[in-house]
């Protein structure tokens, strides 16, 4: 086990407009599970493959264990990569993959068979140790390669996007075996995936990156609740949460029909003429009547779950500006339908404000209370 830490990491590469990775700083504890999370091209791979010593670091330093590692060799660093493609060797049997690794270590014969049972019982991998890879489904594939960085008893696990050719169901299995396997074996451990929902259920804190520069490193909690800017707002959180632009009026805002009063801290600005709301989808609901409502929402889509549905749709800020878009979490059973304008409330005490022109979230205190 092992503390990493990146310190100004960029990562560049010729002929790029940007960095792949800028000025990162990240401090990750002993034994901690660490999710790195963002859309495409955002830098998350790259930094796990700088932390694997596979891609060079343009400036910065990384340590591992409190060594500085950055133009140390990988085999040198004591990590254990597990990778989207399960990169079995299809003519051994499980067992003999994963005693691989071992045997180029030099460990002796009656060891490495000694690690890989060890492994394959942790794993549920005991019947099927004589069979080859062909022979096995998506997930105990994927069980054998993970298996195949345990019997290293590495300092570190490194995961990149391992579970992304499951199905969606297996997937869901296969994130609650990740996370107890990693919880029992106390290993520190980086997670890369594009899916939020994967990351917010697996991770001790969550890293979100953008563009190559970290938006924000929390817990899972911490991020939907206290999102750093619009973007972490925006991605944390499935449906994500609406936001929209309100025009500022004295202490307040008008959203719709009724005046909600800014926290005190932004009352009384100078310049602040615009502010961007963001509310989740269960801080919204729909009214019994125009009286108790703040908008008059027209539906355009429904996403009935069972138990819960859905309901997409615009209204408007004030009489003349755009329309907005809005998400509302509501009964599954009995809920409004595409074309229907409903009153909708919300919940004031739980509104989020950022800056309109940054992004940036402008308050930790998201509790406001009406004029």
């Amino acid at each position: 086990m092992a503390a990493i830490s990146f310190h100004n990491v960029f990562c560049d590469y010729p002929g790029a407009d940007r960095s792949a990775v800028s000025d990162l700083n990240l401090d990750i504890a002993d034994g901690e599970f660490l999710v790195l999370v963002g859309p495409s091209g955002c830098g998350k791979s790259t930094t796990l493959r700088m932390l694997a010593g596979l891609e060079d670091v343009t400036e910065g330093n990384i340590s591992i264990d409190g060594q500085d590692v950055t133009g140390v060799s990988p085999k040198d660093r004591d990590i254990a990569m597990v990778f989207q493609n399960y990169a079995l060797y299809p003519h051994m049997t499980v067992a003999e993959n994963l005693e691989f690794g071992l045997k180029i270590a030099g460990v002796s014969k009656q060891e490495r068979r000694k690690k890989a049972e060890e492994a394959a019982r942790l794993l549920g991998l005991d019947e099927l140790l004589e069979r080859k890879p062909k022979e096995l489904s998506g997930g105990q594939r994927q069980r054998v390669a993970m298996g195949r960085a345990v019997v290293r008893e590495p300092k570190a696990f490194l995961m990149d996007e391992p579970l992304s050719n499951l199905d969606a169901r297996l997937r869901v299995q296969m994130r609650a075996e990740v996370s107890r396997l990693t919880k029992q074996l106390g290993v520190t451990t980086v997670y890369v995936t594009h899916d939020q929902t994967e990351a917010m259920t697996m991770g001790n804190r969550v890293a979100v990156l953008k563009d190559g520069v970290l938006q924000q490193v929390a817990s899972p909690a911490e991020l939907y609740d206290n999102p750093a800017n619009t973007f972490v707002a925006g991605f944390i959180g499935s449906p994500s949460m609406s936001l929209f632009d309100a025009p500022v009026y004295e202490e307040g805002i008008f959203l719709g029909r009724n005046t909600v009063r800014l926290p005190e801290e932004l009352q009384g600005i100078e310049g602040l003429k615009k502010i961007t709301v963001g509310v989740r989808p269960e801080e919204l609901s729909f009214s019994a009547g125009r009286d108790t409502s703040y908008f008059d929402m027209e539906d355009t889509a429904v996403e009935d779950l069972g138990t819960e549905a859905y309901i997409y749709g615009t209204a408007k800020v004030t009489p003349n500006s755009d329309p907005i878009q809005l998400t509302v979490r509501t009964n599954g059973r009995q809920h409004p339908e595409v074309g229907d304008l409903v009153p909708v409330e919300l919940n004031e005490n739980h509104l989020h404000f950022f800056d309109a022109s940054t992004g940036e979230r402008l308050s930790n205190n998201i509790y406001v209370a009406a004029v």
